[in-house]
């Protein structure tokens, strides 16, 4: 009997520590079940937080386009065709920073940036910091992201600056073309508006031309806060010769002016003129008529020397559709001899640069072929006009008479505000055009003849209508198509 006592005692022991196992498990299998659920809400919560930030953060770029403002920048190089953006300035390094942060943060690609700086600066000074090295201080992270492949920088000491023609020469020869597929080449004291890369781009897709170039002297920053007429804009139209002697009288382009015609919104606009401080279009458009680096001390025609060149290698200029930048015109520093400073002619130093002066503008005349007796040396080919429109087509087109003589009587000696006729970027002028002349150099109609006068307020329509009647009274009082150029002077 004690035995099986003992046995029975045995086996309620045993069923107790089943018991006692089973429910052990059972507990454990239910704290399992309940960390799986756990883990499993927590993964759902995250998985719903990601999604609303990729909500919010698409939304948000979508209310800052309809905001015209910046969307958050792409960072992906291969995002976006790669531009070549060349600046050179000369003692204007303050600027020079204000010019990139607005290029970088208002870009929408900025990883498609590539710049090229030339700088001329006071090295030894306390003003010596380039550009780049001022840029970079409050930028660290964005230039050790750009900077080792797409930053490049060159300088030189401002003394030997000989004027802006061998300094874009400088960076255009920094560019390797076949790693880009647009260029632009700006000044400094620029502001570009939100997604200005993806504009640009739109604009000269949208002209159909592949010689196109997208140019303009960029519109007053303090003019971003002026009532806009839609009924009038300002492109670059007049110009004229710049010396009394025949031997280095050049062209030069005068600013924009203000003309009776409403801006299209969707395609750039033909015109017969270019600026130096804002340029863009293909990459190949650099090699085909490059900045000369012979021409020293030249501001007045050196767009001109360009223009005639492009323009008769089958380029075309555009002023563009919408404005995507805005430049600061408050007064810089400048060399002597520009044609805004006063020099003295009796110092040695300044004489011989002078010389200098001069022997560029008699470079100019020789290789565009406008002296005679004097053609182009066989080294100056990539200079001279170009084969597939001719000087005279150009004369024509532009409205621009090389061959005239200063008129000290105005400043807009040549006018060439009128609609102008499309051409293929692969031909001359047409036929049609030929007895077209230069439609305004002659019977000019002015609103104030001889003085400075305000331009007409933007909200008034009177304007236009003033010239419509001026129209109609010249083309019935007229035998033969008038020359006439009726424009607002600015």
């Amino acid at each position: 009997m004690r035995h099986r006592s003992h046995s029975a005692a045995a086996t309620e022991g045993g069923s107790v520590k089943f018991l006692l196992r089973k429910s052990t498990l059972q507990a454990f299998l239910a704290v399992c079940l309940v960390g799986v659920v756990l883990v499993y809400f927590e993964m759902f919560k995250l998985s719903s937080v990601m999604s609303q930030v990729g909500n919010a953060n698409f939304l948000d770029n979508l209310r800052r386009h309809e905001r015209n403002e910046t969307p958050k920048p792409t960072f992906d190089e291969s995002a976006s065709p790669s531009i070549a953006v060349m600046l050179t300035h000369y003692r204007d390094t303050d600027e020079c920073v204000s010019t990139l942060q607005s290029l970088y943060s208002t870009a929408q690609y900025p990883a498609s940036l590539h710049i090229y700086i030339f700088e001329e600066v006071v090295l030894g000074s306390d003003n010596d910091s380039t550009c780049v090295q001022l840029f970079c201080q409050p930028h660290s992270s964005l230039c050790d992201a750009h900077g080792a492949t797409r930053i490049h920088q060159k300088r030189r000491h401002a003394a030997d600056y000989n004027g802006p023609g061998p300094a874009r020469a400088m960076v255009e020869s920094m560019v390797v073309p076949s790693r880009h597929v647009y260029y632009l080449s700006i000044t400094t004291r620029l502001e570009f508006t939100p997604r200005w890369d993806v504009a640009l781009i739109a604009q000269w897709t949208a002209i159909g031309n592949p010689k196109a170039i997208l140019s303009f002297a960029p519109p007053a920053v303090r003019a971003k806060s002026w009532s806009v007429d839609p009924s009038q804009h300002a492109i670059l139209c007049t110009g004229r010769i710049t010396s009394e002697r025949s031997n280095i009288a050049v062209v030069a382009f005068n600013p924009p002016v203000l003309i009776p015609e409403p801006r299209d919104p969707d395609t750039p606009r033909l015109v017969a003129q270019y600026s130096e401080d804002f340029h863009f279009g293909s990459i190949a458009a650099l090699t085909a008529a490059p900045s000369d680096a012979k021409v020293e001390f030249v501001w007045e025609g050196l767009a001109y020397y360009r223009a005639v060149r492009w323009w008769t290698r089958g380029y075309d200029f555009y002023s563009p559709s919408t404005d995507v930048v805005w430049e600061s015109y408050t007064r810089r520093v400048q060399h002597p001899l520009h044609p805004s400073s006063i020099h003295a002619t009796k110092d040695p130093a300044m004489a011989k640069l002078l010389i200098r002066q001069k022997n560029s503008y008699f470079r100019i005349r020789r290789v565009l072929g406008f002296n005679m007796g004097e053609p182009p040396s066989p080294d100056d080919d990539k200079y001279t006009v170009g084969s597939v429109r001719t000087m005279d087509q150009w004369v024509t087109f532009s409205g621009l008479d090389h061959t005239a003589e200063k008129d000290d009587a105005t400043d807009k000696q040549f006018q060439n505000c009128h609609a102008m006729p499309s051409l293929a970027s692969d031909q001359g002028m047409p036929s049609s055009l030929a007895g077209c002349g230069s439609f305004g150099m002659s019977n000019v109609v002015r609103f104030a003849e001889g003085g400075d006068f305000a331009p007409p307020p933007r909200s008034a329509a009177g304007g236009v209508d003033e010239l419509s009647r001026l129209f109609d009274e010249t083309f019935e009082s007229e035998a033969e198509p008038p020359k006439v150029t009726i424009f607002f002077l600015t």
